[in-house]
């Protein structure tokens, strides 16, 4: 379900924990876990963030019981980043430092990456566009590019805002747009320049498409641009087919 979350597949995320429950065995810690860890990508990729930490928070107690160290760190660190997307920062700071102790002195103690995401989207909820710039331009970025192992890549939603703005105030954007496809996140707004969009269509002056991977040719590709010209200039929805 790791996958799921990581596509924004909500159908998806709601087959495999309607099948967990199913089987869930209500004594095992670990399991109910997990479970809710489902649970919290779930709620994550449904814009449901302060459920989504909840069930994080959640599962971490039941891997507390279990002796499952592991997943409470990685629990803390996705309710941090759910509560900070949900705008309750002191909490989110609160369940970081939490993390971060958790980890300290043990191989899980380079976390820097999620520890950075989550420091970035709160400088930038907060309006502190060039501490998020520098977070994103030391950390965020040069840690995906080495395919650094982090927790929230469980949470598309955090790097769809946080690439955002690294494309808005331009930094390394030949990566970013390559860490957008790679991670096939979906752009929150249509107003980000430099956004790797599949397809542009271009309405205002000269009408043109821009196919990032499709490169029609001849007379099929012609009567195309017609059709979209026609569709845009009657406004895009409810043309009469004839």
């Amino acid at each position: 379900m790791s996958v799921m979350a990581q596509l924004g597949d909500i159908e998806g995320l709601k087959h495999g924990i309607a099948s967990m429950e199913r089987v869930l065995d209500t004594s095992r810690h670990l399991d109910i876990g997990l479970f809710n860890f489902g649970r919290a990508n779930l709620y994550g990729v449904s814009g449901e963030f302060a459920q989504a930490a909840r069930c994080a928070l959640e599962g971490k107690q039941y891997q507390e019981k279990g002796g499952m160290f592991f997943a409470q760190c990685a629990l803390t660190i996705l309710a941090a980043a759910h509560f900070s997307l949900a705008d309750d920062i002191p909490r989110a700071l609160a369940l970081l430092a939490e993390a971060k102790a958790l980890a300290e002195d043990t191989y899980l103690a380079g976390c820097e990456l999620d520890a950075a995401a989550i420091k970035a989207l709160v400088a930038l909820r907060q309006g502190d566009h060039e501490q998020c710039g520098r977070l994103l331009r030391s950390v965020v970025v040069p840690q995906q590019l080495q395919n650094t192992h982090y927790f929230t890549r469980y949470i598309p939603a955090l790097y769809t805002e946080l690439f955002s703005e690294a494309l808005r105030q331009g930094i390394e954007i030949d990566a970013v747009r390559a860490l957008i496809r790679r991670c096939r996140l979906k752009p929150a707004s249509s107003d980000i320049e430099h956004w790797p969009w599949l397809v542009k269509i271009r309405a205002f002056g000269d009408f043109s498409v821009e196919a990032s991977t499709i490169k029609p040719r001849g007379k099929p590709h012609y009567r195309l641009l017609e059709f979209m010209k026609v569709l845009i200039a009657f406004g895009g929805s409810g043309v009469n087919a004839t």
